[in-house]
């Protein structure tokens, strides 16, 4: 009989600990900080679109020029890909020629690709009137800013795998 009272209080002590845990946890644990909320990275098709105020006919002219930009993109983001590939496929060989002509064609690839960007932003700003052409030269450097931490569009053949 001892022995089974013994046993019963150390079960009923345990169970005392348990709850009292259980409080103090519930009680004084530290909270998890409330989150900010959470936003949708920015697109800058939408941002130019929103801070300009384009009507429904700049928004469709908008869209057709922003798909023929992505067009070009990507193209262009392949062929630098291609060129990067071909690149590092002569690294065991050394042949300094080569690497020359390939990084002299990534670079050739590259200055395309910020010219594309520009020409891109010429139209876009062809498409405003004059009021949101001064708002056009003011937003510039944010949608820059915004193309900068915004992931890169993913290409159709991508996507689909």
């Amino acid at each position: 009989m001892k022995k089974t009272y013994f046993l019963y209080i150390v079960i009923a002590f345990m169970m005392l600990l348990n709850v009292t845990t259980i409080i103090f946890v519930w009680k004084y644990y530290p909270k998890p900080k409330p989150r900010p909320n959470l936003v949708q990275p920015l697109n800058p098709g939408d941002f130019i679109i929103r801070e300009l105020g384009f009507n429904e006919k700049q928004r469709k002219d908008f869209d057709v020029l922003q798909d023929e930009h992505r067009q070009l993109m990507n193209e262009n983001r392949d062929s630098v890909r291609k060129c990067r590939e071909q690149l590092y496929e002569l690294s065991p060989s050394g042949d300094t020629k080569q690497v020359e002509k390939f990084a002299e064609e990534i670079g050739k690839l590259e200055k395309e690709k910020e010219l594309i960007t520009f020409q891109h932003f010429q139209e876009i700003r062809a498409l405003c009137n004059n009021r949101q052409k001064e708002k056009f030269d003011g937003i510039i450097r944010q949608v820059l800013q915004i193309m900068k931490t915004s992931p890169e569009p993913v290409s159709p053949s991508k996507k689909k795998r």
